[in-house]
């Protein structure tokens, strides 16, 4: 008996292997769709925990505006609190290679055991002129040719550097920098384009900039007990950070007033040696002077000399030689004079030239001492500002805190997605097990009258819910924890390089959850459908269970429709009211299965069209052009006046990097300051629904709506910016600014002035090209501007974020094709119920006489009726839930603009009904296979 009660348990399942298949189907998309998108979170975290881990990511980045002295570095080391300390330093610079010319890159040293450097190809540098890349802007033909310092840096940076050529020896990977992202700058246009890392000795520095601190191993990434670790010593490591910086400002204070006094022993004893040499410059001029006199003496002599023995030798010449003879004492006195005038001379002479020579290195050790002097006067009017210092967390670096938002958007979707989907799903698996008892109560009644009992005749019924439930949710486990993380990985390789493999994690908590509401839905309504079949009797339950009764419709108020209509047409809608359950069944699936495609095509709509809207509605300039450092007002104006000439117009902006802090939270944005906001008219279109916003004050600034978003703030809120030079200043938001792409802050100049205590450096330009212009012809004739040292075209720009826009497709693609699977199986499935629940009626009007297609209408018009119903109750639903979606999507950097395009709409409502001809199509063969004897053969 048991026996046969088996056999035929698995024929009704081979008899109804459709509907079982369905239904495995149903349970598979449901925890293919919760159990995907919930693990792809988990395993894009998990990846980057390795990788966090293997390259040993800082915990605490210290900085302060004087920097860290090695020494107290090393002291630190010996302290004990720190598990681990390493000192760095690093510096923006424009660069040039053999390939790109006049890039920006930050130049970081390398650290031993904090930020490990994952070695792509090539070797570590081993001496202080060699140099590792960045392996994502880089490829491999880099290695062995020179990365060179431009001289368009500025004195202070180019000072810094030892080495201004630079051996690339390997490309790398590094934790600082996870995503595309590389950071922003106020050297060149603002924006960083790689990276480069040197060992310590490049540079000519002896302190360093920042400090790694590893507090401790083993935690994981953005887990709430390393929030917690972290918020637990974020205090302490900020007086530790304030400690080392006054110490620095102790020394360096100390070291200034011994420069000081050491210049004014330096100007005492440079005075000193000036008098001592202007003294002996008196004195050996006067000794010059005295030995030229002996010099005309000694001429004048001589002169003498020669008259007397012209006259000597006159007196001989006439023989008369007692004259000439009396001439000779004065001539021999003359030659005595002469004789010790000439060793008096030449005695002088070479004191003179000894004394010159020591007068002049006299004369060139005060010049340079002078020089120095000039140079080292600076020192008098030196004085340090107020040290400040800061202990930064990993949620401060971009890449770690934008990894983390653009996971959660999977785990956005998630959140509320997974929920309706399995919802939509449970009702029809609910609706099909029902419609199963109900069609086999007879032979329920069967077992229950040859004596099986009630947990024999719920065995079989749980077995097959339970049976499809448990095939179903395993194959949907495994599928869903490789195909969306895969897909979805893939996707976000465009944005995160970090490595080629995604760790696959198989979470059986989500297997055990989604297989138990499955069991619990599925299992649930069959123990409760046959419950109240089992409480009536037997005889009963062999009876054939009345139909349900007609009743009429609210159309058949309305006389000049209704009477209108052909009978079957009659017929068909009061069906449609005629089986409530079944109405409501098919309804709320149709519903549901439109609003799945709504949200789907809603979710590409709404991420899509950024870039579009940014820059065709809001940065509608053609060129950002950075000008070089330390340039004056006129050579500004001149750069101006050759922008002008190539393009169509221009306008003059400082850009600058700043943090926003607003409560708790804090964001890093462009800051940027004009003479006049109104100038930025045709470039920049600073305005909210209300129109143009406009500046009241000095202490007022407009933010972007994308930074208003992730602060939590809006007009008339007080936030705090943290200028380059580290100073802070409160402003009020005077408005908030329609913007989608990155984050803005509009302030005025004097404004900046006031906040930042010094005066905007205007190095940016914006400027427009006319339409049709070759977009990178004119960039080229703009980068050949004398002092322009980069140009960035926006439609490079556009292009950039589209790239990376893309990357969220994997995920819209993937709802809509879940969606529109789960669409066919639903129409399908509840076809198949219709169908079935309504064979004998079906078999009647066949044998009636109805033709095949006066058959097929007859059942499929209900569908059709059902189907717009359905599809009309699915719109605003899918509105509402597209919303609820949309909301919890955060992108850092990024504001959507929450939108489903008409034509999202038309495609939800055409794929709906495609999907339910082609069920139609595929039904009409079953109709066709009723067997009308069959059907209709009485069951008493």
């Amino acid at each position: 008996m048991q026996k046969s009660f088996f056999k035929n348990v698995f024929r009704t399942i081979a008899g109804s292997i459709g509907r079982y298949i369905a239904l495995i189907c149903i349970v598979m998309l449901g925890v293919i769709f919760y159990v995907g998108l919930e693990i792809s979170t988990v395993d894009m975290i998990d990846t980057a925990n390795d990788y966090y881990n293997t390259g040993n990511f800082y915990d605490y980045n210290l900085v302060s505006t004087l920097g860290f002295d090695t020494k107290d570095v090393f002291d630190l080391r010996d302290d004990g609190r720190m598990f681990n300390v390493e000192g760095a330093y690093y510096q923006d610079m424009i660069v040039s290679d053999d390939i790109n010319s006049n890039y920006v890159v930050r130049i970081h040293t390398i650290t031993d055991n904090i930020n490990k450097l994952n070695l792509l190809s090539g070797r570590m540098p081993e001496t202080a002129d060699e140099c590792v890349v960045d392996g994502r802007y880089y490829d491999e033909s880099i290695i062995g040719t020179k990365i060179v310092v431009s001289e368009e840096n500025s004195k202070e940076s180019l000072d810094n550097m030892v080495y201004e050529e630079l051996t690339v020896t390997g490309l790398v990977d590094s934790p600082l920098y996870l995503s595309y992202q590389r950071g922003t700058t106020s050297v060149g246009d603002g924006s960083i384009n790689s990276f480069v890392f040197v060992n310590f000795e490049c540079f000519g520095i002896d302190y360093y900039s920042q400090l790694y601190i590893d507090i401790e191993d083993g935690y994981y990434i953005y887990s709430e007990d390393y929030k917690s670790l972290i918020e637990s010593r974020q205090e302490e490591m900020e007086k530790f950070s304030l400690e080392l910086a006054e110490l620095r400002y102790n020394r360096l204070s100390d070291e200034i007033e011994q420069g000081k006094a050491e210049y004014n022993s330096a100007l005492a004893e440079y005075e000193e040696s000036l008098a001592q040499y202007e003294d002996g410059l008196y004195e050996y001029n006067y000794a010059v002077a005295m030995n030229n006199g002996q010099k005309s003496q000694l001429e004048g002599l001589s002169e003498q000399y020669e008259r007397v023995l012209a006259q000597k030798q006159q007196y001989i010449d006439e023989y008369n030689y007692y004259a000439a003879y009396s001439l000779q004492p004065q001539l021999d006195s003359l030659e005595g004079s002469i004789a010790g005038l000439e060793v008096a001379i030449q005695m002088a002479d070479e004191a003179l030239a000894e004394t010159k020579s020591q007068l002049d290195e006299t004369k060139k050790m005060l010049d340079e001492a002078a020089v120095e002097l000039e140079e080292n006067a600076e020192i008098l009017e030196t004085e340090i500002e107020e040290v400040k210092a800061y202990a930064f967390t990993r949620d401060d670096n971009t890449g770690y805190s934008s990894y983390k938002d653009n996971a959660d958007i999977v785990a956005s979707i998630a959140y509320l997605f997974p929920v309706f989907f399995v919802l939509v799903a449970s009702l029809v698996c609910i609706t099909t097990m029902s419609r199963m008892i109900e069609e086999e109560r007879t032979q329920i009644g069967v077992f229950k009258a040859l004596g099986y009992k009630k947990r024999t005749i719920f065995g079989k019924y749980i077995f097959y819910s339970l049976s499809a439930t448990i095939i179903g949710s395993v194959l949907g486990f495994y599928i869903g924890s490789y195909l969306f993380p895969t897909v979805i990985w893939q996707a976000y390789m465009m944005m995160y390089t970090y490595t080629d493999s995604l760790n696959i994690i198989h979470d059986y908590s989500l297997l055990a959850l989604s297989m138990g509401v499955a069991v619990v839905v599925l299992v649930g309504s069959t123990i409760f459908t046959c419950y109240k079949v089992l409480t009536e009797v037997p005889a009963e339950m062999i009876r054939p269970k009345a139909p349900v009764p007609g009743k009429r419709v609210f159309l058949e108020k309305i006389k000049f429709i209704w009477n209108r209509l052909p009978f079957l047409h009659k017929v068909s809608i009061r069906n449609c009211f005629r089986y409530k359950k079944r109405f409501f069944m098919m309804l709320i699936g149709i519903a549901g299965c439109t609003a799945l495609l709504i949200i789907g095509f809603g979710l590409q709509d709404s991420i899509s069209s950024v870039c579009n809207d940014q820059y065709d509605r809001v940065e509608t300039y053609d060129y950002l052009i950075a000008v070089n450092e330390d340039l004056d007002d006129e050579q500004i104006t001149a750069i101006q006046s050759e922008i002008n000439n190539i393009s169509e117009g221009s306008v003059n902006i400082a850009m600058n990097t700043a943090d926003v802090k607003f409560d708790d939270e804090k964001k890093s944005v462009s800051l940027i300051t004009s003479s006049d906001l109104t100038k930025l008219d045709g470039f920049i279109n600073i305005s909210d629904e209300n129109g143009k916003i406009l500046l009241g004050n000095d202490a007022e600034c407009i933010i972007s709506q994308n930074l208003a978003e992730s602060l939590g703030a809006s007009k008339g809120d007080t936030v705090t910016l943290s200028f380059e030079n580290l100073h802070e200043s409160t402003y009020v938001v005077a408005g908030v600014y329609e913007n989608y792409v990155q984050n803005y802050v509009f302030v005025s100049e004097s404004g900046y002035i006031n906040g930042s205590g010094e005066e905007p450096y205007y190095n940016c330009f914006l400027a427009n090209i006319s339409e049709g212009t070759d977009v990178y012809e004119k960039l080229t004739e703009l980068s050949s501007i004398e002092e322009v040292s980069n140009v960035t075209a926006t439609q490079s720009t556009r292009d950039y974020f589209n790239d990376m826009i893309k990357s969220l497709d994997a995920v819209v693609y993937l709802v809509i094709l879940c969606a529109a699977v789960l669409a066919f199986v639903v129409l399908y499935n509840l076809n198949n119920i219709n169908i079935m629940e309504r064979i004998r009626e079906i078999a009647t009007i066949k044998v009636l006489g109805f033709f095949r297609s006066e058959t097929a209408g007859y059942v499929f018009r209900e569908n059709v009726i059902l189907v717009i119903l359905g599809t009309l109750c699915g719109l605003p639903l899918g509105f509402v839930m597209h919303q609820a979606v949309m909301s919890k999507i955060k992108v850092d950097m990024i504001c959507f603009d929450i939108h489903i395009d008409v034509s999202s709409y038309l495609i939800s409502v055409g794929l709906t009904i495609l999907f339910s001809v082609f069920v139609e199509m595929f039904m009409r063969r079953k109709i066709s296979e009723v067997n009308m004897s069959e059907s209709l053969k009485s069951i008493e």
